[in-house]
């Protein structure tokens, strides 16, 4: 037996030098990553070449939206978690991970989110959270099988550290383009009502003016119903010349 396990932590030990490796080549990826599609992508691939099996939810309002799960052997690039998200940060540790054995009773757990983590088709899982400002954001999960003679090993907290440094980075990678992306829309934006000004300066036909009104706002926000409205308030009516 200290044979055996001497062995396990010898093999553990190279496993994670070889997985640290990995997860630091796909932080520099996700880190220069030009879109949120990339990171997801990067992210799942780097995972599927450790020892865990792995999902990625991210939450919207009342549910969690699926980026990947290849818990089951099957990647599922969408899809969503009709679980509320307040509902299980409620039950996740202020830092670090959740874990979670099926054959072990969870009285502490709501049904819901017992009968979830069964679904998931693991005997063992961890739940990495990240949170901001108290909500929670996303969840890596990873899961492995009762009968891997190193699942105690795989789960250690000091084992994860490096997989919740990349969920910490793809997250803030994430909020990083999302704000360049609102930053450049408003620039955008603003390019088109610059413009929509000078036009309008220079405009002399009412009938024109309204066209122009029209494309440029259809320039910002779409294809949108438009109309433009008068007020008369001698005759106490609206009148609608453009629509």
């Amino acid at each position: 037996s200290p044979a055996l396990q001497n062995f396990y932590l010898l093999e553990a030990t190279q496993i994670d030098l070889q997985e640290t490796n990995l997860l630091y080549k796909a932080s520099h990826q996700i880190a220069q990553a030009e879109n949120i599609e990339q990171i997801y992508s990067q992210a799942e691939e780097a995972l599927n070449h450790t020892a865990y099996r792995s999902a990625f939810i991210v939450s919207n309002d009342k549910h969690f939206d699926c980026k990947w799960n290849n818990l089951e052997g099957t990647s599922q690039s969408s899809g969503i978690v009709r679980m509320d998200p307040k509902l299980v940060n409620q039950y996740l540790p202020e830092s670090g991970p959740f874990f979670y054995q099926t054959n072990q009773k969870q009285l502490s757990l709501p049904l819901e989110l017992v009968e979830w983590l069964k679904s998931l088709g693991r005997s063992a899982i961890a739940l990495l959270p990240v949170r901001r400002g108290g909500e929670l954001q996303n969840i890596l999960i990873l899961g492995t099988a009762e009968s891997d003679p190193r699942a105690g090993l795989r789960f250690s907290s000091l084992r994860l550290q490096p997989y919740i440094n990349l969920i910490e980075l793809m997250t803030n990678t994430v909020e990083k383009i999302e704000a360049l992306g609102v930053t450049q829309k408003r620039l955008g934006e603003m390019e088109i009502l610059n413009h929509l000004s000078r036009e309008i300066a220079q405009q002399t036909n009412v009938e024109a003016l309204f066209n122009i009104i029209h494309r440029n706002v259809t320039d910002i926000f779409g294809n949108v119903d438009f109309l433009i409205a008068r007020y008369d308030p001698d005759a106490h009516q609206i009148q609608i010349p453009y629509a």
